[in-house]
């Protein structure tokens, strides 16, 4: 599947595509993926990444954040079944949080800080959700059950896990 740009207030970002958004981003569907978000002064730059992306698309989208605003970014989340994502890539220059954040640094921002949540270790398949607010950007996740995220409708969604800041891994 090429990579594919797309912005807008409110975005549903599916596999292998880049965006940027002001104000929110739904990831549905993580299982085996990883999201990866930035967090820029005037809102979200992120992409939805799976197992089966391969090494060349995982640089272009790298790259497209970067062209999208994310060079202007020190925080970079990466949310997602981490643990499945590392075992299952057939990336093996990104199949570890320290090769992930080498990459990220290297083709976005070499001053980002990246910061790691797990989802995997909480359900098996979740909607990632990055919001940003009054008081800055916060990340949430919802089991996918029962819950559709139609087309590019961003969902609403009340009942779901907010990740608190010691949670994340810093690398």
């Amino acid at each position: 599947m090429p990579l594919r740009n797309q912005s807008g207030d409110s975005l549903v970002l599916r596999e292998e595509v880049v965006g940027s958004s002001r104000n929110r981003i739904c990831y549905p569907g993580i299982s085996s993926c990883i999201t990866i978000t930035g967090v820029m002064p005037g809102g979200l730059v992120g992409t939805h990444l799976t197992v089966a992306s391969e090494p060349t698309l995982i640089d272009a989208a790298l790259l497209a954040l970067k062209a999208g605003g994310g060079g202007a970014c020190t925080s970079f989340y990466v949310v997602g079944a981490i643990a499945r994502f590392k075992e299952n890539t057939g990336d093996l220059g990104f199949n570890t949080r320290k090769k992930i954040r080498d990459k990220i640094c290297k083709h976005i921002n070499k001053d980002a800080r990246v910061r790691f949540f797990d989802t995997a270790a909480h359900h098996v398949d979740v909607h990632v959700f990055a919001e940003r607010n009054r008081l800055g950007t916060v990340f949430s996740y919802t089991p996918t059950t029962g819950i559709v995220v139609s087309g590019n409708n961003y969902p609403n969604v009340g009942n779901r896990t907010f990740i608190e800041p010691h949670q994340y891994v810093i690398r």
